[in-house]
């Protein structure tokens, strides 16, 4: 699947809902959905935010970025949200 339909898939079904694309940053929307998941405190099933999570993951973090400084904190934080995720079982799933 196609990751921005992904990630529209994952807006849609995050509980509560957030917003897919709300702030155009171009080349950071998974970092803004990211946040607005983690802010709403959204749940999601649990394929769904492992895939998400895993995708964060495969792709690693660049530490003089500070988006992706953030990213990191956020997806630990989703990953200890309900349903929890062990990040490092997650690896290939992007």
């Amino acid at each position: 699947m196609n990751a921005r339909l992904m990630y529209q898939r994952i807006a849609d079904e995050s509980d509560p809902p957030v917003v897919f694309g709300r702030l155009p940053v171009d080349g950071y929307e998974p970092h803004v959905l990211l946040d607005d998941l983690v802010t709403a405190e959204s749940w999601l099933t649990r394929d769904v935010k492992e895939w998400f999570l895993g995708m964060w993951i495969d792709e690693g973090f660049d530490m003089d970025d500070p988006y992706d400084v953030d990213a990191l904190e956020n997806v630990r934080k989703f990953a200890a949200m309900d349903p929890v995720v062990d990040l490092e079982t997650l690896t290939d799933q992007g």
